[in-house]
């Protein structure tokens, strides 16, 4: 009866320490992951930022030479 006492009790302090464990290993994790998502959209929205004013500019830069060019004043007459 004594050594299922003790059993018990080593089982009972072994799951807390694992759970302990766990949440501590969790916890890290989940803050290194958040860094990552940090970064990454930062980076992406860098990139993404730059690829979007070359389009607008470029959309701007034909919608121009459309217009000079439907106005008539460079054709040869």
């Amino acid at each position: 009866m004594l050594s299922f006492k003790f059993t018990e009790l080593f089982l009972s302090i072994l799951f807390i320490l694992i759970n302990f464990l766990l949440g501590l290993f969790l916890s890290l994790l989940q803050t290194t992951s958040f860094t990552f998502l940090c970064i990454g959209h930062f980076i992406s929205g860098t990139f993404l930022g730059c690829q979007q004013l070359l389009n607008t500019l470029s959309l701007a830069c034909h919608r121009r030479i459309f217009e000079i060019f439907c106005s008539g004043k460079y054709f040869i007459k």
